[in-house]
């Protein structure tokens, strides 16, 4: 009876310690799915990486306004957060055509940001083109280059940095050229020779350059942006930047309309207006994308800040269905 006892008790504490190793597995599997998905939504930005394959130096603009200070030859720009970009590319070298490219897209074809490697290279016609190189994950992407610029993105203008150089040339004269009379007495072997001998001043010129460097710093609107967003527009201003272009706005509504799920509709609305300005017809656009009346006024209320023309809001009441929807976002305005 105690070796049975002995036998049980043995078995239990082995099934005991069964359990207990199978419950530290899951707990372990458990942890790594909630780093990685900790490390995968930390991920709130995009890069892109834009060079030169010929060694061209360039400026790039993004959205309207020039990124870089300077050219250079292979420009990577983080802290982008929506997923595609308008990009224009203009070289140092005036002889060379601009490229522009539409869409230009910063992340992966699951939608989750990524780093975009694009190079300019000639096609077969010998014309320069930007073209897609890669799209990896952020946490696979290798090093930054050693002669790579690194911008951080801006939605505003940068200042444009001149400066004037004036020369100043300075010429002074020595003498004032007065003629002299000088008489010479020669006697050679007893012929004596007079010879009278006008001789000036010797007459010398000393030329100064100076050179006045003066550096101005101007902030200005980007070169490639227009004066006045809106010129019909006079009213009060939501956002400080430039709204979206009608081009640019088509890519991310139709960005928006391929997403399947209504949350992952909002998300990427939400990520469009965080980092663009938009105009009041544009938010009432992107609200009909969405079915549910409580998503149509989250997004609503979160868009009013980032509007350019927010005297022009009630046009996004069309949107909704209830009055009562209505109501309530004007209360959030009037707060």
């Amino acid at each position: 009876i105690k070796q049975q006892r002995y036998v049980l008790i043995f078995n239990l504490f082995a099934k005991t310690q069964y359990r207990l190793i199978n419950i530290m597995k899951i707990f372990s599997t458990l942890f790594i799915l909630l780093a990685f998905c900790t490390l995968s939504i930390g991920q709130t930005t995009s890069t892109l990486i834009v060079f030169a394959q010929d060694g061209m130096p360039f400026d790039l603009i993004l959205n309207g306004v020039r990124q870089s200070e300077k050219p250079a030859t292979n420009i990577r720009v983080e802290g982008l957060t929506q997923p595609y970009y308008s990009a224009k590319v203009i070289f140092q070298d005036e002889g060379l055509q601009a490229i522009e490219k539409k869409n230009l897209i910063t992340q992966d074809a699951d939608g989750t940001h990524a780093e975009a490697t694009y190079i300019i290279k000639k096609d077969r016609k010998g014309q320069l083109k930007l073209k897609l190189y890669s799209a990896i994950p952020i946490a696979q992407a290798p090093p930054v280059a050693e002669n790579t610029t690194v911008i951080q993105y801006t939605p505003t203008p940068k200042p444009v940095i001149s400066t004037t150089v004036t020369e100043t040339t300075t010429t002074t004269t020595v003498g004032d050229n007065t003629p002299n009379d000088v008489s010479l007495d020669v006697n050679i072997g007893g012929v004596s020779i007079d010879m009278d001998v006008n001789v000036g001043d010797l007459e010398v010129e000393e030329t100064t350059t100076s050179s006045t460097t003066i550096t101005t710093t101007t902030t200005t609107t980007s070169d490639f942006e227009e004066e006045a967003p809106m010129p019909d527009y006079n009213g009060t201003v939501g956002c400080n930047g430039f709204p979206m272009s009608d081009g640019e706005f088509e890519g991310v509504r139709t960005s928006i309309v391929d997403k399947t799920f209504e949350d992952s509709k909002l998300t990427l609305a939400k990520q469009v207006a965080s980092a663009n300005c938009l105009k009041a017809e544009q938010v009432k656009q992107i609200l009909h994308l969405f079915t549910h009346e409580s998503t149509k006024l989250e997004f609503a209320k979160q868009a009013y800040g980032r509007t350019y023309d927010v005297g022009n809001y009630y046009k996004v009441n069309d949107a909704f269905t209830h009055k009562s929807t209505i109501d309530e976002l004007n209360e959030f305005i009037n707060r």
